[in-house]
C-alpha cells in the first residue's frame, strides 16, 4: 500500500519536475548557444581540482575526490552518441579523462543498454594498466518514464552464482545481455597488458552503476575469463572496484553482505535530492551497498557513510528530506549534459528539450 503510495507521487512528482523544467527550456536555449563555450571552459566551484592526475589506483583505504570526478569521465564517455569517437578516444569526456585504451564495446538493442571495456595506466608511462569496465546509464530521452516506472517493474531473481541472493531482474537481464561482449573485450584488454594488470574498476552513472555494481560481483566470484595464455591470470584473482553515480538499489540485503564481502573497493556517489539512489524502494526489499559519498548541492562537501553492513544511514542520501530531485540526477561534480524528454501522462507524450542543470558558472555542459 505504501510503495504504491510513494510509486504515484514519485511519478507525478517526476513529470511536474520535467514539465516545469520545459517552461524554462525556451529562455534557457536561447542563451545556450551564446554561454555554452564559456560555460564548458569554466572551472566547477568545487573542492576539487580539474587538472588533478589519476596517478593513484582507487582505494577504499581513503575517499579521493579527485579520483571520483577523473572517473566519471569514463562514465560520461559511455553517453557519447558517436561510438567511432569512443573507440578513438576522441570524444570530448574521452579527452577529459585522458590516455585510454578501449578494447571492446558492449551493446544490446532490446535492452537498450551499451558500455566498453579497457584500461588505463595510472600516471601514464610504464605504470601497472587498471581493466575497466564502462556501463553508459539510462538514454536521456527515456530518463523520466525509467524512473517513474523503476518500482513498477521491481521484480527480484536470484543471483546466479549465489542463489540465496536476489538481484532486480530488469538489472540482472539487461547485464545479462551484455555480458559476453564484457568478458570478449576484457579478455582484449588482458592479453593487451600481458597479464601485468592486478585491479579491475566497473564504472556506471544512473542504470549504468547498477550494471556495473552487478558486473563486479560477477566477476569477483565467476572464473569468466577463459582461453587466456597462462601466465595471464583469471579475473577473480584480481582486485576488483566499483565507481558509480547516482545509482538505484540492486538487490536484497543479503546481496549487499555478500557484495561487502568479496568486492575490495566500492565508492557509491549520490548527490544532494536525487531521486534515483532511492529506488527501488527499501520497503520492497531492497538495500543499498557501501560505501556511500553523499554530496551536498554545490558539490563542495561530501560525508561519508555506509562502512559497515549496518544499512543506509540518515546523515547521507537516506535522509533527505525531499528526494525528487531529477536535476540532481543529471549533474554529478559539475558535468551537465543538455538533452530532450519524452514523458508521458495519460494519453499523451509531452516532448521537450531541456538542460540537465540551472544555467551557473559552477556547471560545465557535456553536448
Amino acid at each position: 500500500m505504501h510503495g504504491e503510495f510513494y510509486r504515484d507521487l514519485i511519478g507525478d512528482t517526476v513529470r511536474i519536475a520535467f514539465l516545469l523544467q520545459a517552461m524554462r527550456f525556451v529562455v534557457a536555449l536561447a542563451i545556450a548557444a551564446v554561454l555554452a563555450s564559456a560555460v564548458a571552459a569554466t572551472k566547477p566551484t568545487s573542492v576539487l581540482d580539474d587538472d588533478a592526475p589519476l596517478d593513484a589506483i582507487p582505494s577504499n583505504g581513503a575517499y579521493v575526490p579527485q579520483t571520483g570526478q577523473q572517473l566519471l569521465w569514463l562514465a560520461t564517455a559511455a553517453y557519447c552518441t558517436n561510438t567511432s569517437s569512443i573507440v578513438s578516444w576522441t570524444c570530448n569526456a574521452c579527452q577529459q579523462f585522458g590516455t585510454f585504451q578501449v578494447t571492446g564495446l558492449m551493446s544490446d538493442i532490446l535492452t537498450e543498454t551499451f558500455g566498453f571495456v579497457g584500461y588505463y595506466i595510472p600516471g601514464g608511462g610504464g605504470g601497472v594498466p587498471v581493466l575497466t569496465v564502462v556501463f553508459r546509464g539510462t538514454v536521456p530521452t527515456d530518463i523520466a518514464n525509467w524512473i517513474i516506472n523503476l518500482d513498477a517493474q521491481s521484480k527480484t531473481v536470484p543471483f546466479p552464482p549465489h542463489p540465496s541472493v536476489n538481484v532486480h531482474a530488469g538489472f540482472w537481464t539487461a547485464y545479462s545481455r551484455l555480458r559476453s561482449d564484457l568478458i570478449t573485450g576484457l579478455q582484449n584488454a588482458m592479453t593487451a597488458t600481458n597479464g601485468r594488470a592486478v585491479s579491475l574498476i566497473t564504472v556506471g552513472h544512473s542504470l549504468g552503476g547498477a550494471l556495473s555494481t552487478l558486473a563486479a560481483l560477477d566477476l569477483k566470484l565467476t572464473p569468466a575469463v577463459d582461453h587466456l595464455p597462462e601466465s595471464i591470470p583469471p579475473a577473480s584473482n584480481l582486485s576488483v572496484g566499483v565507481w558509480t553515480y547516482g545509482s538505484p538499489r540492486v538487490g536484497d540485503s543479503a546481496f549487499s553482505e555478500l557484495f561487502t564481502a568479496s568486492v575490495n573497493v566500492s565508492w557509491r556517489h549520490t548527490h544532494a535530492n536525487d531521486v534515483v539512489p532511492h529506488l527501488p524502494l527499501e520497503s520492497m526489499g531492497f538495500t543499498h551497498v557501501p560505501i556511500e559519498v553523499y554530496w551536498n548541492e554545490p558539490f563542495n562537501s561530501f560525508t561519508i557513510c555506509n562502512q559497515t553492513m549496518s544499512g543506509e544511514q540518515s546523515n547521507c542520501a537516506d535522509g533527505a528530506l525531499l528526494p525528487i530531485s531529477v536535476n540532481d540526477h543529471l549533474h554529478y561534480f559539475g558535468v551537465c549534459r543538455l538533452f530532450v524528454v519524452r514523458v508521458f501522462s495519460g494519453s499523451h507524450f509531452f516532448v521537450f528539450g531541456g538542460v540537465s542543470c540551472l544555467m551557473s558558472d559552477r556547471y560545465r555542459f557535456v553536448l
